[in-house]
């Protein structure tokens, strides 16, 4: 017997062993569970996978980009009672100049920048205050020493020659509104704000008018017997822990000078600067430092072009301080802003170049 013949019978035999049951099942008895269906995934190609990896690799980009290129655009860099010492130093040294702003006239002869140094002047001696490393600019509040006042703020600078330049500022305040006085030694000017602008007055038809409407923007504009004579915008820019400004100046017979002023650390100032003055129209850059008149004792700005000339000019005397401005009559005094500085310049200006 072969072996296929021997598999045949031993299965048939085991086949015979195993009892009939089938009969003893009760088939009603018996649960059949349906078949589950399972839901198969969507199966992406490689190619589908990939656009939308590139897409959403892109767009996290994007907004990485404008998060890391602008992530304090819209941030003030001073609070409130910083702003409001600013905006008043500001316009009361701008004030201070408009004695020479009345007597400049747009100069169809100039055909240098030395030209144009004196209406620089004044945007240059108060950037000496504003520009400058944060730690060289202190805005402290303080518990008034003065009864009539509830508030006081005092302002420490350091001008470019280390002297130090400080300011105190007392003020009631009702809501949004802020109504004072800013004394210089010799003259006082009064001032309001309120939500919407800074007015610091000379009289009441000339007066400095300040707009804040976007943080760290400022518009100075001069406005004599009502009508507008120049204006300033001071932007301000904070960088490696240094205050910048970049400052635009435009007076009513169309002199145009835009100064971008960041302090260096050898008591210098680097200007950018770009005039335009009917159809012309210069740019370049100097820096700017304070020296002292060997001859009359008398601080002097020592201007450095790139083509190594060198201009000095003595720091003008305040135009104002032998004439007193009053404000309106009616206006409450409600801050006082004292200057301590003693180092003030001379009116005499004197002009050398060396090449």
């Amino acid at each position: 017997m072969n072996n296929k013949d021997l598999k045949n019978r031993i299965k048939e035999s085991a086949i015979n062993e195993i009892p009939d049951v089938f009969d003893k099942i009760n088939i009603q008895d018996i649960t059949i569970e349906p078949k589950t269906e399972t839901v198969k995934k969507p199966q992406f190609s490689f190619n589908l996978k990939l656009v939308l990896s590139t897409f959403l690799f892109i767009i996290t980009g994007f907004f990485i980009y404008q998060t890391i290129q602008s992530p304090e655009t819209d941030l003030p860099y001073l609070s409130d009672v910083e702003s409001l010492a600013f905006q008043t130093v500001s316009a009361q040294s701008l004030l201070e100049y408009t004695n020479i702003e009345n007597q400049s006239l747009s100069m169809s002869a100039a055909d240098d920048v030395e030209d144009y140094l004196d209406e620089m002047t004044p945007m240059i001696e108060l950037a000496e205050m504003i520009v400058n490393q944060r730690n060289q600019i202190s805005y402290q509040v303080l518990e008034s020493d003065r009864q009539d006042y509830e508030y006081r703020i005092h302002f420490k600078a350091y001008s470019l020659n280390q002297v130090l330049i400080e300011y105190d500022v007392y003020y009631n305040q009702s809501n949004d509104n802020i109504t004072g006085l800013v004394f210089t030694g010799e003259s006082d000017y009064q001032f309001v704000k309120n939500s919407d602008r800074f007015r610091l007055y000379e009289n009441d038809q000339d007066f400095i008018e300040i707009n804040n409407q976007k943080p760290n923007l400022f518009n100075f504009r001069y406005m004599k017997n009502n009508l507008e004579q120049f204006s300033t915008q001071i932007d301000l820019d904070y960088q490696n822990d240094a205050y910048q400004a970049n400052f635009n100046y435009q007076n009513k017979q169309g002199l145009q000078i835009s100064l971008m002023m960041k302090r260096n650390p050898n008591q210098s100032m680097e200007v950018d600067y770009s005039v335009r003055d009917m159809a012309r129209q210069m740019n370049g850059r100097y820096q700017v430092s304070v020296e002292e008149n060997q001859d009359t004792g008398q601080p002097i700005y020592r201007f450095k072009f790139d083509d190594q000339s060198i201009i000095e000019k003595e720091k003008p005397n305040r135009p104002h301080q032998n004439n007193p401005g009053r404000g309106p009559g009616n206006m409450s005094l409600n801050i006082f802003l004292n200057i301590t500085n003693k180092n003030q310049p001379s009116n005499v200006y004197i002009v050398k170049r060396r090449n």
